[in-house]
């Protein structure tokens, strides 16, 4: 149970440097749209979603050091994931000042897996990472506390 502060500021600190990756990114492809031939905007476009797929794989690799066996680890994940997912938005909307509020219909990719667009309440990301924060924690300490030693 210790091991959920500095892991959640690892999480902070991975979607605010993430945010500034891709703030900047954004502006080169935004300026870029009039300017670079096409190749140079689909290079934009790939280097911020490589930078999407970079974060993920380094939570895993903290969740997978983090944990005893593969019930904790994937708890880890979870619940790393979900903090980087609200750091991530909470900086984006502090970078780029969008979406206007938690209600605003926007488009994003859910949890940054799915490649699909999404149009729904910026809100609906953040229930699910909320959800899955304590999703995390209380399968930490049912196995902890009580002794859950696989999911049944």
């Amino acid at each position: 149970m210790k091991k959920f502060i500095p892991l959640g500021i690892i999480a902070n600190v991975a979607g605010f440097l993430e945010i500034i990756i891709v703030t900047y990114w954004r502006d080169v492809d935004l300026f870029a749209n009039e300017y670079l031939p096409f190749a140079e905007q689909i290079r934009v476009a790939t280097t911020i979603e490589a930078t999407t797929i970079i974060v993920f794989v380094i939570i895993a690799i903290i969740a997978i050091i983090a944990g005893k066996n593969f019930l904790q680890r994937l708890a880890y994940f979870i619940y790393i994931f979900a903090i980087w997912d609200i750091s991530y938005h909470i900086c984006f909307k502090m970078f780029v000042d969008r979406p206007p509020s938690l209600l605003t219909h926007d488009i994003h990719d859910i949890l940054f897996i799915i490649l699909i667009d999404w149009l729904d309440p910026i809100l609906f990301p953040l229930i699910c990472s909320s959800s899955m924060i304590f999703i995390g924690i209380s399968l930490i300490y049912f196995q902890e506390r009580r002794g859950l030693s696989k999911i049944k």
